[in-house]
């Protein structure tokens, strides 16, 4: 049924939860494409985005680890899938150019950073020092101009890399008449019988102006992926609420009370799953469910699927019990139930 469609193309930057605690995403994502037909460049020698951390402390560091991706995408020449909601926002914010929150601090620049780290090749998501220490091209990834800090050559920099990349989210993505279309082929069999509600986070929809969204409010993208794979989606009124985000460290009580809406607005909406795009609230969502279980009776939990798990699970591609063994709250029960 494949066959009458060609090969896509696109650039691929995981990032680093993709490569380390969301590996059940990253996994799902790339069998998905690889059998739709779409092939993931990943980019070569990929850093840190810095999301989470960096744009709170210094925004001259969190433009560069962001702009420096951005530049190996272009090199790649290919439009670039961004699958972490944390990750997209960075380089969306950078690629508009819209990070101007905080003052840049000029001690804390990106080379004397990397300086700090192992050299011989990527750590964690770092840049190698071949690549951006003495050895290879400079640490700052813009070009110098006028001003102390290069700001004409930084302004026509931004020009150009919103003129020629295109970054997609994984909804978006997978919503691509070219794609979707392909989706809908492939599915083998209808996972009739999951409800689920459809939780998008904040990150990829806001800011309105800089995220580009349609409908910041009421997303649809999730839905119609949802519908194509036989689910009965469930409406509710959450679906771009936070979860609390990076705050599960700084400020565990505050996620928690975030989440602990969202799993009973979900339940409430009579869902039996909730299904993300965004490993940040995945985590979140997972990890504070299975508190709930050792504290408090009052929650029922609910299981949490990222969006490619379950295309994978629709076509037929094989692994999901690998991945469903990595959920802190065990969707097999579920699954089970209902015959999948």
């Amino acid at each position: 049924m494949l066959g009458r469609f060609g090969k896509l193309e696109f650039a691929y930057y995981p990032g680093c939860s993709l490569a380390g605690t969301a590996r059940e995403y990253d996994e799902s994502l790339r069998e998905v494409c690889a059998a739709l037909g779409v092939q993931l460049v990943e980019l070569p020698d990929w850093n840190c985005c810095g999301g989470s951390s960096a744009h709170f402390l210094d925004r001259e560091l969190a433009d560069k680890l962001a702009r420096r991706n951005l530049r190996l995408a272009q090199e790649v020449g290919s439009d670039l899938l961004v699958p972490c909601a944390a990750c997209f926002h960075r380089l969306k914010v950078t690629l508009q150019g819209q990070d101007r929150t905080l003052p840049a601090r000029g001690e804390r620049r990106l080379q004397e950073l990397l300086g700090q780290l192992p050299t011989g090749g990527s750590q964690e998501g770092f840049p190698s020092a071949k690549v951006l220490g003495k050895e290879g091209n400079s640490a700052d990834p813009l070009p110098k101009g006028e001003g102390e800090n290069g700001e004409k050559a930084a302004t026509a920099s931004n020009r150009s890399e919103r003129s020629t990349i295109r970054i997609f989210p994984v909804n978006e993505f997978f919503t691509d008449p070219r794609i979707l279309e392909r989706l809908r082929c492939a599915v083998r069999r209808s996972l009739g019988g999951l409800q689920p509600v459809a939780y998008y986070g904040c990150l990829t929809q806001r800011p309105v102006h800089v995220m580009g969204s349609g409908n910041p409010e009421n997303p649809q993208a999730m839905d119609r992926i949802l519908e194509v794979l036989g689910t009965s989606v469930h409406s509710w009124a959450y679906k771009t609420d936070c979860c609390g985000a990076s705050l599960g460290i700084t400020e565990p009580e505050v996620t928690r009370r975030l989440v602990t809406t969202l799993v009973k607005a979900a339940a409430e909406a009579g869902a039996n799953c909730i299904v993300t795009a965004c490993p940040m609230c995945q985590a979140n969502l997972d990890l504070r469910q299975a508190e709930f279980v050792r504290t408090s009776t009052e929650v029922r939990t609910v299981p949490v699927f990222y969006i490619t798990e379950l295309m994978a699970l629709a076509i037929g591609v094989s692994g999901h019990e690998r991945w469903w063994k990595r959920h802190l709250v065990d969707p097999r029960p579920l699954l089970r139930s209902l015959g999948l």
